[in-house]
């Protein structure tokens, strides 16, 4: 649980904050100069366009980077060895990025739309609640009570 929340501060608080900050002043500056981006009147609600392609951004560019540094982190902050945390990133980055495309595409769509930047890191952090389970099983290597046979 403390790797957990460790690897949450870091990686999902302070290094997320850092890329949702970029991302929307990127989007401002490709606003105009970008032809799926027109231009649009400061102060206005972002377009469904914008929202589609910040959340296609998120998830196709930053979700796997953030997801392998878990993936890979809890191992290494277990003490075991760096070949042994690529092959656990590598077996489970497929799932984690459908925990992700589950938990934080819905939650994005909503909040790139009606959220200002400074409201979606403590709302996130209510969805990574749930995110943070799912990645606690994906990365968990003991047997659950059920391949054991006792649940069921």
């Amino acid at each position: 649980i403390l790797h957990l929340t460790l690897l949450g501060a870091v990686i999902g608080g302070v290094i997320n904050a850092g890329w949702y900050r970029w991302l929307d002043a990127a989007i401002e500056r490709w606003r105009g100069s970008v032809s799926i981006l027109p231009p649009h009147e400061p102060g206005q609600p972002p377009t469904t366009r914008e929202v589609l392609l910040k959340v296609a951004v998120s998830y196709a560019c930053w979700a796997p980077v953030c997801n392998s540094a878990y993936l890979t982190a809890m191992p290494l902050l277990r003490g075991e060895s760096l070949a042994a945390a690529v092959d656990a990133a590598r077996r489970s980055l497929g799932r984690l990025m459908l925990l992700e495309a589950a938990c934080f595409a819905p939650y994005n769509l909503f909040a790139f739309r009606l959220l200002p930047l400074p409201l979606r890191a403590p709302v996130q952090s209510l969805i990574a609640l749930f995110f943070s389970v799912g990645l606690a099983l994906l990365t968990d290597d003991e047997p659950t009570l059920y391949e054991e046979g006792i649940g069921g």
